[in-house]
């Protein structure tokens, strides 16, 4: 990772703040109209799966394809300490007409294809979003984790020392944190996740540690779900480090928060 840009009051913290950080791989896409590949990570379209496979549906009907990794590509281009199979395609479907919910394992189903995967073939009432392919990636951006939401705050020398400048903004250890952590958002395989509400392990999954980010993904307009489309929202899929590692997708926990 590259290092980090830091201001005169957080240099003497360096090394706790560089401590704390997580290797990630941001992800870029763009618009793609090849329906045709199987293979690649993306938004959208038809995802790949193993052949055979039905499409996973709830009692709403079909859920939507949101996307997949594929972590044969992702393994190549992110960093060895992702902890990523190096083979294998994950798929996400969603029922979006719940709109946004936190650990409802009613609300959305994975597909993992371990090898020769096909393209899925939606039943007729299924929606398929528009498709967005892998443009770049980038395993060098340092990944911090959000401590205002997080659930374990820090004992950093002056993070409770809060001032306040000519202007009415914040001052101090903190604030300046702050600044730094808000440019790190978007989709992104692994790291820490930027958190829009609590962090969900702090009530819902058990032990805290055990459990970390896999994917988020941020709210595509195309979703049209129960809300503005203007919203700053994103998606979150954790999963415990040796379920990754054994390629046991069952348990899992997905939060799709909003401001």
């Amino acid at each position: 990772m590259e290092p980090l840009d830091l201001t005169p009051l957080l240099e003497p913290i360096r090394d706790r703040i560089e401590a704390s950080l997580r290797p990630r791989l941001f992800l870029g896409f763009r618009d793609d109209d090849d329906g045709a590949s199987i293979h690649g990570t993306r938004l959208g379209g038809l995802p790949a799966a193993a052949a055979g496979t039905p499409w996973p549906t709830g009692a709403n009907g079909p859920f939507t394809f949101l996307g997949q990794l594929d972590f044969e590509e992702l393994s190549r281009l992110g960093a060895p300490e992702l902890g990523l199979p190096d083979a294998g395609i994950l798929a996400l479907f969603y029922d979006l007409s719940l709109g946004p919910t936190s650990g409802d394992p009613t609300a959305y189903q994975l597909l993992f294809a371990a090898r020769d995967p096909a393209l899925l073939t939606p039943p007729p009432n299924a929606r398929i979003l528009p498709r967005r392919a892998l443009e770049s990636t980038n395993a060098n951006i340092p990944s911090m984790p959000h401590f205002f939401l997080d659930y374990v705050p820090p004992t950093w020398p002056g993070w409770d020392e809060v001032g306040e400048d000519e202007d009415g903004y914040d001052t101090g250890v903190r604030a300046e944190y702050a600044s730094l952590y808000y440019g790190n958002v978007d989709n992104q395989v692994r790291g820490n996740a930027h958190w829009i509400q609590q962090d969900p392990r702090v009530a819902e999954l058990t032990p805290r540690e055990a459990w970390s980010l896999l994917w988020q993904i941020a709210y595509q307009p195309s979703w049209e779900a129960k809300f503005s489309e203007d919203f700053d929202s994103r998606m979150y899929l954790l999963i415990r480090d040796e379920d990754l590692a054994a390629r046991e997708f069952s348990r899992t926990h997905l939060t799709w928060q909003t401001p």
